[in-house]
């Protein structure tokens, strides 16, 4: 029989004791720190819906000021923020309604302007092409002069804009002999954009584009210097 005054005895309860104690503090722990990964995770959520909330108001706001316009806001500030509100493919039935409805007021405008100016509107598509050729190019040279990252970043989401998506195709035309047209291998606006970025080298013109009926660029093509 043990003897419950002698110094191993007590030495086997002290240890006891300890393991029992840091068992204890160790499950004490491990669910304080999955306490605090769920109330992250919940933040986070919470965050995001507040984020896309704010973003939903903002793009309300603003297609309403077009829709109430009264000719104050220069109808290309007006086409300039629908390209914008498009471009974020609000997934939303009263966004996509007032959308409808800007896109209405803007080409009733558009056609009293012809009216009055006496302008076809082949003259207008004419010239909304000629200006959105001279943007683009705008957007090419930055790129090609700027030598900052983050900006360069900047730039290219900007000119990404003016397109239907980042896959629109860019055909660059190198020779062109009776007729016939012979083109280099063909990209994406996303990669040239890139390739501007990287090579700095702008060695090609733009020589036509296609738009859809929301002004956004379809297919490119450019033409060596």
């Amino acid at each position: 029989m043990k003897n419950p005054h002698s110094v191993f005895y007590r030495l086997g309860s002290v240890f006891y004791f300890a393991g029992i104690l840091l068992l204890l503090g160790a499950l004490v722990t491990g669910s304080s720190g999955c306490s605090s990964k769920k109330k992250a995770g919940k933040t986070a959520e919470v965050t995001t819906v507040h984020d896309n909330s704010d973003q939903l108001l903002k793009a309300k706001g603003q297609l309403l000021e077009i829709i109430n316009d009264d000719g104050s806001i220069p109808i290309e500030t007006k086409e300039a923020t629908l390209r914008e509100i498009k471009s974020q493919h609000f997934q939303d039935a009263e966004i996509n309604d007032l959308i409808g409805l800007a896109d209405q007021k803007i080409r009733e405008e558009k056609d009293r302007i012809y009216q009055a100016q006496k302008v076809t509107p082949q003259q207008v598509a004419e010239t909304e092409v000629a200006n959105t050729k001279d943007i683009l190019y705008g957007f090419f040279n930055d790129l090609v002069s700027n030598k900052n990252y983050q900006e360069s970043e900047v730039f290219i989401n900007q000119a990404l804009k003016m397109f239907a998506s980042e896959s629109v195709p860019v055909l660059i035309i190198i020779s062109q002999e009776a007729g016939m047209v012979d083109y280099d291998e063909p990209t994406t606006i996303r990669k040239y954009l890139e390739y501007l970025d990287d090579t700095k080298n702008n060695s090609n013109r733009i020589n036509s584009i296609k738009v859809n009926q929301e002004g956004l660029i379809t297919e490119l093509e450019l033409i060596k210097k």
